[in-house]
């Protein structure tokens, strides 16, 4: 009886572990995890300059492929995941293809 008193704890702490946070999940594959940054319109384009300093003391730049409309605000805080994409050779572009898995204002 004590074992089984055991095991059914058990699954109760794993199914609330479990519930839903209201948070949305990043992808297995994404290498942009939990970044902060600002969207910056830059012509007619929306960018993401991260707040990461990189190699340079550069801040990084994506261009998202999937940016909602609610987020196209020029200097909103946000924070986002997502998965980097590739300049193909001989290109130039604004910023690193970025598919955004999530993506919310960032809390200040």
């Amino acid at each position: 009886m004590k074992h089984s008193t055991t095991v059914c704890s058990l699954f109760f702490v794993l199914f609330l572990g479990c519930a839903d946070n209201g948070e949305k999940l990043v992808q297995s594959t994404d290498d942009v995890v939990n970044h902060t940054g600002m969207v910056e319109l830059i012509g007619s384009t929306y960018t993401i300059l991260d707040d990461l300093l990189i190699y340079g003391g550069y801040h990084e730049r994506f261009l998202p492929l999937n940016l909602p409309d609610e987020f196209k605000l020029d200097s909103a805080r946000i924070l986002f995941s997502g998965k980097r994409g590739v300049i193909p050779p001989n290109a130039r572009m604004i910023g690193y293809p970025l598919q955004l898995s999530s993506i919310r204002i960032a809390v200040k």
